[in-house]
């Protein structure tokens, strides 16, 4: 108080204060510098481009979701389910070995013969499926997703970001849409062979390769319907990569191409399968509201979408709890959909919407066999985080995987 002391006192306070403000600052500075870097390296965990941001997800354990939902058959009961129609149990993919191994650089395995040429000389360019949505996705998967959250894959493939989001976060769940069986036995061997791939390297804790086993295999599960524009139909699904909803005699024709060219090895046949709109399918899944939404499913991601962007379909105007699952909702946090000459169609529906913001609308991209469309809901509490993310992936995108 300067009406009281000598002026020269003030000042000495004053000068005093400021000194113990800078010792407090340099001492935040330091504590910082160790939190974010120091520890990260003496645990083995590299500073990346992403890992400044704060509050990524815990891997603490929580209470878990009743899981499978009922329409979605768990990874380890695949081969024991019967097929319809031919009165026989499918055989046990857990008995049948890869001849040989491709190995991701986000660390995911699938069988080499599950692969094409194609996509093998594409992947010694840059060794990820999808190099820029691969990265953006486990970005967005390790930093904004949270314990007991529900990823939806329609168009699951070979199980490739099934898998790699919960190698990312073993705490939330995976939610696969794959009407071939001959796909759906891939994703149960590539599943099989990431479990013994993390108890292998696992030599310090056996424990928490167990751990990581089950997270795999019992947070995920297939959905063995096909997402089109009718319920309960029925249509023909090929079983090779790319394949869509095609005729009876394209089918036909595309098995008999295949397996005259793999003589030696088991031969494949296209499958019978059962439809379901979209928005039925989050009915049926309601009240778990999926965190993120993967549509690629060659050319009908155009009918998934208008399924819940047309307040004049199926749904009662009167039913709140069907207008809440509507794209004009905002529900679903997340959409990431491959495109497939369909990019300006889809990008109206969501921008009709008014419930989305596009942070990325490319109708192709490097590296890609299709466009991507990443839109986030305006909604969402985590609205600000995803869109932080998703800029610093984008401008780190050419670092290789694991200094991204």
């Amino acid at each position: 108080n300067c009406e009281i002391y000598p002026i020269y006192l003030c000042i000495h306070c004053q000068e005093t204060t400021m000194k113990r403000l800078d010792a407090v600052f340099l001492v935040l500075g330091i504590m910082a510098i160790y939190r974010i870097v120091v520890l990260p390296f003496l645990a083995g965990e590299p500073p990346t481009a992403l890992n400044t941001i704060n509050g990524a997800t815990s891997s603490s354990s929580s209470s878990s979701l009743s899981w499978p939902p009922p329409s979605c058959v768990g990874i380890d009961s695949i081969g024991t389910r019967t097929e319809e129609g031919e009165g026989k149990e499918e055989e046990d993919i857990k008995t049948t070995s890869c001849d040989s191994i491709h190995e991701f650089d986000c660390h995911i395995r699938v069988c080499r013969h599950q692969l094409l040429d194609l996509q093998v000389e594409r992947y010694e360019k840059n060794n990820l499926h999808e190099p820029v949505e691969t990265k953006v996705f486990a970005a967005l998967m390790k930093y904004s997703s949270q314990p007991n959250d529900v990823f939806v894959d329609v168009g699951a493939a070979i199980g490739y970001y099934m898998m790699l989001a919960i190698q990312i976060n073993p705490n939330m769940y995976a939610y696969g849409f794959n009407p071939s069986t001959e796909f759906q036995r891939h994703v149960q061997a590539n599943v099989h062979l990431n479990n013994n791939h993390n108890n292998h390297n696992d030599n310090d804790n056996k424990d928490n390769g167990k751990q990581q086993e089950l997270a795999i295999e019992q947070h995920m599960c297939l959905d063995p319907r096909a997402v089109t524009s009718e319920d309960n139909g029925k249509l023909l699904i090929g079983n090779h990569y790319g394949d869509g909803i095609k005729s009876q005699d394209r089918v036909r024709r595309d098995d008999d191409d295949n397996n005259n060219k793999n003589n030696n090895n088991e031969k494949t046949k296209s499958n019978q399968a059962r439809t379901v709109r979209f928005d039925t399918f989050l009915r049926e899944l309601h009240p778990i509201i999926p965190f993120c939404v993967m549509l690629d499913i060659q050319g009908a991601e155009l009918d998934a979408i208008e399924a819940i962007a047309n307040n004049n379909n199926n749904n009662n105007d009167d039913d709140d709890d069907d207008n809440d699952l509507l794209l004009s909702s905002g529900q679903i946090p997340l959409f990431f959909v491959g495109i497939h000459g369909t990019f300006p169609k889809i990008r109206a529906l969501f921008e009709k919407s008014q419930a989305y913001d596009l942070l990325v609308a490319e109708p192709q991209v490097d590296l890609q066999p299709d466009g991507i469309i990443l839109a986030v809901s305006k909604t969402t509490k985590r609205r600000e985080r995803i869109e932080r993310i998703v800029k610093l992936a984008q401008q780190h995108i050419g670092l290789p995987y694991d200094q991204f």
